[in-house]
């Protein structure tokens, strides 16, 4: 997945065959977004072997 953020983008590798987290939710990363600025995830099945599957993209606010 690409993340586009405030100091640029980062491109994230996420195998859902391991349980990287024993969260519900595979943390991917801290981003600093800015108001006004756009902000996107892009999901993609590039360099995969498999399905990709993704159900909710969560966003917290975890303070100044």
């Amino acid at each position: 997945m690409q993340i586009a953020h405030a100091d640029g983008t980062a491109t994230v590798k996420v195998n859902q065959r391991k349980k990287e987290s024993p969260f519900a939710f595979v943390p991917v990363g801290d981003y600093r977004f800015k108001a006004g600025q756009p902000a996107t995830v892009v999901i993609t099945n590039a360099g995969v072997d498999g399905y990709v599957q993704i159900d909710t993209v969560r966003w917290l606010w975890l303070g100044d």
